[in-house]
């Protein structure tokens, strides 16, 4: 009868659990026609999100992201960048290429109360010549980018 007690709570938290990544949000999300909001790491999923869904009419910009890579983070940058006077609001954390690429594109820059901002250092030239032959040219452009 003990053995019994104890599966049953085991196997009520594996299916809370499994059921936990049925409800993940979007990568992105048209809140409103002025509100627009990107959840999640920074990939190729998020920027065909924001490709798709995205409207002229945002002014103001949510992120919850931990980052991701960065030239998919500049692609999605460079598609916000034409949105021009933009209110930028953290909701959670906004890190590593979230921070680097999509927060400079804000004119103001609210975070909430318990959001956390993690900045970096983005390319540094001179390392692209340590980088193996076979992946240089591909982050000799990211570099490249990066200063544009």
């Amino acid at each position: 009868m003990r053995s019994r007690v104890l599966v049953l709570p085991a196997l009520v938290a594996l299916v809370l659990l499994s059921l936990g990544g049925v409800a993940r949000a979007a990568p992105c999300e048209q809140r409103s026609p002025t509100v627009f909001a990107l959840n999640g790491e920074t990939n190729l999923a998020m920027a065909a999100c924001v490709t798709a869904k995205l409207r002229p009419t945002t002014t103001e910009l949510v992120v919850d992201s931990p980052g991701g890579p960065s030239g998919v983070a500049m692609d999605i940058a460079d598609r916000l960048a034409r949105l021009g006077d933009l209110t930028i609001r953290v909701d959670g954390q906004c890190a590593s290429s979230c921070a680097n690429y999509f927060l400079p594109l804000g004119r103001r820059l609210l975070v909430g109360r318990q959001a956390i901002i993690m900045v970096h250092g983005g390319m540094d030239p001179a390392q692209v010549s340590k980088v193996a032959p076979s992946e240089r040219a591909s982050i000799q452009a990211l570099a490249d980018k990066q200063r544009a």
